[in-house]
């Protein structure tokens, strides 16, 4: 099992069926809030979706497709984050990210972005990352601005929510760029 540390409090672990209970308590006690965001969540009935989502995730993990971690605040989980997409011919990949409501404002998901390019550009030696927002999610999009990612551009109409599509602000970072 891969741990990456974040700080004294913060780890990020690859998802395992050890985690299953805690992704999904968090999930349903954010469903509102991350709904809004994530439209996986209506599609979440009961903890069997969350027992396949980790099933599917340890086997792209383990095929090194893409790598799943769960956000940690001393052993808890609190949220997820990854690298999505990798694309290891081109050397690229994405970042994506949700966290719990009460642990959002507390530079968690920054700090947790951080050791996230650290593995991508140092340890996989990717190029360039993305991250994909959506236009109104102005938290979300903080990120990676505080990180020094480029905004390249708008996508639109390029997520589909309730039944609507949204726009999404398209981030990139170049191994070059980063500090």
């Amino acid at each position: 099992m891969m741990d990456l540390i974040v700080d004294s409090e913060i780890s990020l672990q690859l998802v395992s069926a050890k985690h299953v209970k805690g992704i999904s308590e968090v999930a349903e006690r954010n469903r509102v809030y991350l709904g809004r965001w994530l439209p996986w969540l209506d599609r979440m009935k009961d903890i069997t979706f969350i027992e396949n989502f980790v099933k599917n995730t340890e086997i792209a993990n383990n095929t090194k497709s893409e790598f799943s971690f769960v956000i940690l605040k001393n052993d808890a989980v609190i949220g997820r984050i990854g690298l999505y997409s990798i694309n290891y011919s081109n050397s690229l990949a994405e970042i994506g990210y949700w966290i719990d409501e009460l642990q959002e404002g507390k530079g968690i998901v920054t700090k947790s972005c951080k050791r996230i390019l650290e593995y991508a550009f140092y340890e996989l030696n990717l190029n360039r990352i993305a991250i994909k927002c959506a236009a109104a999610n102005k938290r979300s999009q903080a990120i990676p601005v505080r990180l020094g990612f480029q905004l390249e551009g708008i996508l639109r109409s390029a997520e589909l929510l309730h039944g609507e599509f949204h726009d999404l602000y398209l981030y990139s970072l170049l191994k070059t760029e980063f500090e």
